[in-house]
């Protein structure tokens, strides 16, 4: 019955997430200032490339393998259906570091930003940031997805 109630569950929320996924991005795309975006070309690249890398990096050195606790037995795998480390090879680096892309809530944020600070180059640097991310992980999730799971298989062989 778990199981069940889980899956049904993922569907609905894969789909309420779907609906309002859609207007949601095509209002971004309405609200994009193009033209702001002339000198934040090359900052804009960089922040893109290694936003996340460099911190996961400093957590990945207390979370490495064997420096918590040991890998879970194929038993507890088995009965848990996941490893809970968050680390369980370096390859685990850059998958974290380039997955995770900056997306919709990050328009909250900025707006949030803006009606605080009322700075007006924090919407051009957001919406470059979450359309480069957007195109960027867009682009890469099938076949860095596919590179992931053969270094895997082939850790594994």
């Amino acid at each position: 019955m778990g199981d069940e109630v889980r899956a049904a569950a993922d569907q609905y929320e894969e789909g309420g997430n779907n609906l309002a996924m859609v207007p949601a991005l095509m209002l971004f795309a309405m609200a994009v200032p193009w033209g702001a975006w002339g000198g934040i070309w090359g900052a804009g690249l960089l922040a893109l490339g290694f936003r996340r890398l460099p911190v996961i990096w400093l957590l990945y050195l207390p979370l490495k393998p064997g420096a918590g606790r040991p890998a879970p037995s194929a038993a507890d795998q088995a009965r848990d259906g996941v490893d809970p480390r968050p680390f369980r090879a370096p390859r685990d680096v850059w998958f974290y570091g380039w997955f995770g892309p900056i997306g919709l809530s990050a328009m909250f944020y900025a707006g949030a930003a803006h009606r605080e600070l009322g700075d007006p180059r924090l919407w051009p640097i957001t919406s470059f940031l979450i359309t480069g991310s957007i195109l960027a992980h867009g682009l890469t999730a099938a076949p860095f997805t596919r590179l992931y799971a053969r270094a895997a298989r082939d850790d594994r062989s």
